[in-house]
């Protein structure tokens, strides 16, 4: 079945059709209309030449038609149909197959994989179906949705032959993908013959899967009265029938999570006889399941977490006494957990095995059912918390040490365009292009694609892909993994092969320090020998922060755990914008200063220094030269930004800068002296504590904790924040407790701050600190919320992409506006401030072993818009 959804994926490829483009673009008409033809001609020779391959595909469905015979067989027949399918098999294998076919790769059926079904449950559901449909007088078809379904559909018309059916027939399709034109001929048969119509698939989600192969089959004229739905359900989403809006003339056969075959496996005495066969080396000669109330417990709090996804294991604990034969009792907990069905679930004891010491001791494999020693977690004491944060470096570094050493992936693990599937890779590659903009980022793509290939690929193993902390077990002997085998690899997982990935989840998921982060690369580097690790680790980081923040805001539209999940997404966000700062830093170089210089420069962070290009604000190559330009000049640069003030501090510690301007005018980070200037206090300083509390109240309002002297607020609404109703806030401040606040409302978010805070008294009050009150002072900043301080300042600035409010301003000759947009604004106006110093205005940055990112960033500054 693998081999024979992999071949119909191929030849379901779509080629581009470009003639669209003629309406967009008439004056490229001929062109455009020559290109399609070409692409037409290479398209009918590429046909012609597989036609071998499509004559070996039909050939190829007798071979799975017998394989399937064979699970349906009894031990009597069960060595015939096994001496019949190597017959069959053998005639096809010395076939010649198009390389560009054989260079596919299956795609995991799921079902089988990840989520606990066997073939005997589709055996049952076919029985179900079976049990309230006799025998028609006309044809039954049988179309599977790939991947799953493909499986379900051919052990099903298998089923039915065998119980006598006339004209089985079955086949599947990829309704996402569309139809290609042989399975529109099926389809058409279908109807001509009155046929009943049976879909088959793996636990719906949304329903949208099923939902589109309904609407296929009625463009077919197949009638809703001879269509049947089969699927489980799972106890993730059990209204699927009502979300896939099925018509109430289609009849639905389906079967729950609790009914599955592994269910009747994990049956005490079938535990019973299976342990004692473990364990009968030992002297093990009777094995009895116990009855214990904490793992009854347990188990219940096991089964509840099974609706937490699709992607949830079956797992239950039991506690053994296992007796020998001198009389001798001994009690043992054991835990069995479902890891696929088949050789879909061999990974799981071949890691098992080869993390000896650094998961839980692996017992055996059988029917699908990793059985393992259970390891009772010993409590962490506050006096131990500390002491295992540092001993979990060391701990995180060897297990993906290990795995590298011991999980090596063998064969072609080339970062492939993307098919059906979204990939880890392609979520890379997604995320890397927007560096050139709408319209080159597709035509970079191919190359781009190239040379992500060293990085991705340059190590290739069998990651764990979830390094949370509650995915650890704490003993008094050592630390294990508990689920170490069914992350990253099948559907809906990333697919990725370095082990950055996984370094990058650890410093994510633990907290940890720029210090401890360099230990933990160290440690790794040592016991891997992986020599690249540094030039690849950001690249994860950035893939794994920004999936973080996407789950995290899709759970929040479902209103799963929000205040969590908002925290998660928050901190995610946060990882994404220091883990950019710590590599830009690198390029521009320098020490941290050790006194203020009279020359100020205040510089606004957003849409100034920063740019949300890769999902999160960061510098390009013109805002490092900038900076290097600045510092080689003698300026202290002070940030002005409605940031927070953590933001602030970070920026200041890792670019080396001399101080900053927090929470549009709150707080005064003074990084040269290492203190930190309110410029709130008294009243209003309280009434902004109890209005943090009281905003939260609110329905759907959130809050920014890293802001620490003003009040950032903000609703989710799809994969983004907004801000709350000016009308809204205003009502809400119009209280007496709160008569000395006023808010700042902007698309993503709104601000609460002191009425008497702004960025232009903030640098006035930094100027008088810095006493530089003769000196000329230079700002730019690109809204309206910074005119004030452009107003304060001797020498404005404006990037290209400044708000018409700056622009009013300019006119009054208080600011000069450059033609440069953005960070190329900022090095222009830097450039020309230094001119009218006498300063040079060129500087070269850093060279950074990881080319492709800072090639990215010098991209950035050349994208068109």
């Amino acid at each position: 079945c693998a081999i024979a959804c992999t071949v119909d994926d191929y030849f379901a490829l779509h080629w581009l059709n470009v003639s669209p483009l003629a309406n967009r673009f008439p004056q490229f008409r001929g062109p455009i209309a020559a290109a399609q033809v070409l692409m037409n001609v290479s398209r009918t020779i590429i046909g012609i030449a597989d036609h071998t391959a499509w004559n070996w595909r039909r050939r190829w469905e007798v071979c799975v038609a017998r394989a399937c015979t064979l699970l349906l067989s009894d031990a009597l027949s069960e060595r015939d149909c096994f001496e019949d399918l190597r017959t069959v098999a053998s005639e096809l294998v010395p076939a010649r197959l198009p390389n560009s076919l054989l260079k596919r790769r299956m795609r995991v059926p799921e079902a089988f994989r990840c989520q606990d079904m066997a073939h005997q449950d589709i055996i049952a559901l076919i029985e179900r179906f079976c049990a309230f449909c006799p025998p028609p007088d006309q044809p039954t078809v049988i179309v599977g949705l790939r991947t799953a379904g493909a499986y379900f559909a051919t052990l099903m018309a298998e089923y039915l032959k065998m119980r006598h059916w006339p004209q089985v027939s079955c086949f599947s399709i990829r309704p996402k993908n569309g139809v290609t034109g042989w399975e529109k001929q099926q389809l058409r048969g279908a109807a001509k013959q009155g046929a009943r119509v049976l879909v088959v698939d793996d636990y719906p989600s949304t329903g949208g899967t099923i939902r589109m192969a309904l609407g296929i089959l009625e463009r077919f004229a197949i009638g809703l009265e001879r269509t049947v739905v089969l699927a489980p359900t799972h106890p993730t989403q059990p209204n699927w029938i009502q979300l896939a809006e099925i018509d109430d003339r289609i009849r639905v056969f389906t079967m729950n999570a609790r009914d599955l075959h592994k269910n009747v496996l994990l049956a005490p005495n079938v535990v019973e006889s299976l342990c004692k066969e473990y364990y009968a080396p030992d002297g093990c000669e009777e094995a009895r399941v116990l009855q214990d109330q904490s793992l009854d417990e347990l188990n219940a709090e096991l089964a509840r977490h099974s609706k937490d996804g699709h992607h949830v294991r079956e797992k239950r604990v039991f506690a053994l006494q296992l007796s020998g034969a001198d009389g001798e009792k001994a009690t043992k907990k054991v835990v069995f957990k479902s890891v696929g069905w088949g050789w879909l679930g061999y990974h799981a004891y071949i890691a098992g095995t080869r993390l000896k010491g650094l998961v839980p001791p692996v017992i055996g494999l059988r029917n699908g059912l990793l059985v393992s020693e259970w390891v009772d977690a010993a409590p962490v004491t506050t006096a131990t918390r500390a002491e295992a944060r540092e001993y979990m470096i060391n701990v995180l570094a060897s297990y993906v040490a290990a795995r590298a050493r011991r999980l090596p992936l063998t064969g072609d693990c080339y970062l492939e365009s993307r098919t059906y599937r979204w990939t880890g890779s392609d979520e890379i590659l997604d995320i890397l292009r927007t560096a050139y903009g709408p319209y080159l980022k597709r035509l970079k793509t191919p190359a781009l694609r190239k040379q992500l290939q060293k990085y991705v690929t340059a190590l290739p193993t069998l990651v764990d892909g979830k390094m949370r902390r509650d995915e650890w077990i704490y003993t008094q002997t050592g630390v294990y993994k508990a689920d170490f085998e069914h992350h990253n690899f099948g559907g809906g997982e990333p697919d990725i092969v370095d082990p950055a990935y996984d370094l990058a989840a650890a410093v994510f998921e633990f907290g940890l320090s720029k210090e401890a982060e360099q230990e933990l690369v160290q440690i790794y580097q040592q016991e891997s020998n992986d020599t690249s690790i540094g030039e690849r680790i950001l690249l994860h980081k950035i893939l794994y922060g920004t999936m973080v923040m996407r789950h995290a805001l899709d759970s929040i539209g479902l209103r799963k755990d929000s205040e969590n999940n908002s925290a998660r997404y928050h901190d995610a966000r946060n990882f994404l914008i220091y883990s950019m700062n710590e590599f830009c830093a690198k390029l521009v170089g320098g020490t941290k200063p050790l006194r203020w210089s009279d020359s100020l420069f205040f510089l606004d962070l957003d849409g100034v220094f920063d740019q949300d290009l890769l999902g999160f604000p960061h510098a390009t190559q013109s805002g490092l030269q900038s900076l290097a330009l600045l510092r080689a000049a003698g300026f202290s640069v002070v940030l002005n930004t409605g940031r927070s003030v953590q933001h602030v501090r970070h920026y200041c510690d890792s670019y080396g800068l001399s101080g900053g301007i927090a929470e549009f005018g709150a707080v005064f980070v003074d990084a040269v002296n290492q203190r930190e200037v309110p410029l709130t206090a008294g009243v209003p300083a309280e009434q902004l504590g109890r209005c943090r509390e009281a905003i939260k109240k609110l329905p759907g309002v959130f809050t920014d904790p890293d802001y620490e002297y003003s009040i950032r607020a903000y609703r989710y609404k799809g994969r983004a924040t907004i801000g709350l109703e000016r009308r809204e806030l205003e009502t809400f401040l119009r209280t007496p407790e709160f008569r000395h606040l006023r808010c700042i409302c902007r698309g993503p978010d709104s601000y609460i701050v002191q009425k008497r805070t702004s960025k232009a008294a903030a640098l006035r009050f930094v100027r008088q600190q810095v006493r530089t009150t003769k000196t000329p002072i230079t700002a730019i900043g690109d809204c309206q919320y910074d005119i004030e301080m452009l107003k304060a300042a001797e020498f404005a600035y404006a990037p290209g992409n400044c708000s018409r409010s700056v622009r009013q301003l300019a006119k009054q000759g208080k600011c000069r506006i450059v033609k440069e947009r953005f960070q190329n604004g900022l090095l222009a106006a830097v450039r020309h401030r230094l001119c009218v110093e006498g300063a040079p205005s060129a500087v070269e940055l850093l060279k950074s072993p990881d080319g492709l990112m800072q090639t990215l960033l010098k991209a950035a500054d050349h994208r068109i818009v």
